[in-house]
């Protein structure tokens, strides 16, 4: 039927909860803090959240920056290799990465070829990328991936992660090739900046080695399985999103069920759906069979989720996938909610244009559902109509359009059959005649 959601645009609708908390990890550091400490923040969503941090940072650097002005230009005086060897000496990493970032390019990477690589890495956990990006672009790849296999080692994917956003395609496909940790590779991606440069990174890997990612999220405890979720819903390209979704469809029946339970207890469920609508047709059909959807608890909670965060346009492609009993227990559940929720659900069909999904949910839905769907139905345009009547000629739900069509108002009614009229559909326009005359 209608086609699986492609590339809707706007992170804070994805992943707002798994964003969130990489925030308060990402807060807690530019404190020099545990993430407990920072709990008072956690009722900010993930760009609040940034926006802090990045105001944070930056009144630290900018009490300083004089300071450190005058230090990056007394370093020109010296010679390369002395100023290495007092910076190492002298200077606490921290300092030297605020220095950094006062420094011409071409001379902090040279610095940087001078300094051991444990000090480099000390340095990198300072650094604020977007302030160096051009000297992080001008190290050589040996360099720079022995500084990021350092940081691998001590399990600072938080620094990668922001790093990210400034390193180069051969850098990334450089560390890639020299971290053989996947998980290592997927918290990297959790703590990764922005959506867009996030993507780059993971399109720069072989397919095979995506693969890998993929299943080590889906397969791992329910720590991995949330930056498995935040990596897949983050990516902003379609094409790439559908690709991660149909890898993690791969995966055995018990793995997608137990990512599902995590996405349950810990209110990812956002991000799920966004994974599964995301997928290929045959993925959808295969992932929407799984017995765990079945269950009372996760598909209350999956409305829920949808209800509250408006994500009817996840959903709704998924509805073709499921048997008649789940679609009739699903409707049972949307028309528990009051009429704006319902009115949204019809909007986003009208908006989408996905009659062909939403007309098989209205019509396991009950009588009193089906007259309160009706009644927003009955709002729209005529062209709009018109399309409801399109869908139902082309996916033949003509069961499913009269179960809403005998509900409509009068002036609903005549538009309906005025297009089926045309679509010759003579025994159900009969039918909507006596309708109309009632």
């Amino acid at each position: 039927m209608a086609a699986s959601a492609a590339c809707w645009g706007r992170e804070d609708e994805m992943s707002r909860d798994l964003a969130a908390k990489a925030e308060l990890v990402k807060l807690a550091r530019a404190l020099n803090t545990e993430p407990d400490a920072v709990a008072f923040a956690d009722s900010l969503d993930a760009t609040d959240l940034h926006q802090l941090r990045e105001a944070i940072s930056g009144s630290l650097y900018d009490e300083h920056r004089v300071v450190y002005q005058r230090i990056a230009a007394a370093s020109k005086l010296l010679p390369a290799p002395m100023t290495a060897k007092i910076a190492e000496h002298a200077f606490p990493p921290l300092i030297s990465a605020r220095v950094a970032a006062e420094l011409g390019a071409e001379r902090a990477a040279d610095l940087a070829g001078r300094l051991p690589v444990g000090y480099l890495a000390d340095v990198c956990i300072g650094l604020d990328p977007r302030k160096v990006a051009r000297i992080i672009e001008r190290i050589p790849l040996d360099r720079a991936t022995e500084v990021a296999t350092e940081l691998v080692r001590r399990g600072e994917f938080i620094t990668l992660g922001r790093l990210i956003d400034a390193a180069t395609r051969e850098q990334l496909l450089g560390v890639a090739a020299e971290v053989d940790s996947d998980e290592a590779l997927l918290w990297i991606g959790f703590y990764a900046e922005s959506p867009r440069h996030l993507t780059e990174a993971i399109k720069a890997l072989p397919d095979e080695r995506i693969r890998r990612i993929v299943h080590t999220a889906l397969d791992g405890p329910a720590e991995v399985h949330s930056a498995g979720l935040a990596l897949m819903s983050r990516v902003d390209d379609a094409r790439l999103r559908r690709q991660l979704g149909d890898m993690a469809a791969e995966c055995a029946p018990s793995s997608l069920t137990a990512l599902v339970h995590t996405a349950v207890d810990e209110g990812f469920l956002p991000e799920i759906l966004t994974v599964f609508a995301s997928m290929s047709e045959a993925s959808q059909r295969s992932v929407m069979t799984l017995d765990v959807l079945a269950e009372q608890g996760v598909l209350v909670a999956l409305v829920r989720a949808t209800a509250a965060a408006d994500l009817w346009d996840r959903l709704l492609p998924l509805v073709e996938y499921i048997d008649d009993d789940l679609r009739a227990r699903l409707a049972a559940l949307v028309t528990e909610y009051d009429d704006d929720v319902l009115h949204s659900v019809v909007a986003i069909a009208q908006r989408d244009r996905r009659w062909s999904d939403l007309l098989p949910l209205i019509g396991s839905m009950t009588v009193s559902g089906r007259r309160r769907v009706a009644r927003f139905v009955s709002e729209l345009r005529a062209p709009m109509l018109r399309d409801v009547v399109d869908s139902a000629q082309q996916y033949d739900l003509w069961s499913q359009l009269f179960a809403v069509a005998e509900y409509l108002d009068a002036d609903a009614v005549g538009v309906v059959y005025e297009a089926l009229g045309e679509a010759d559909q003579e025994l159900l326009a009969g039918d909507l005649r006596a309708v109309r005359e009632a």
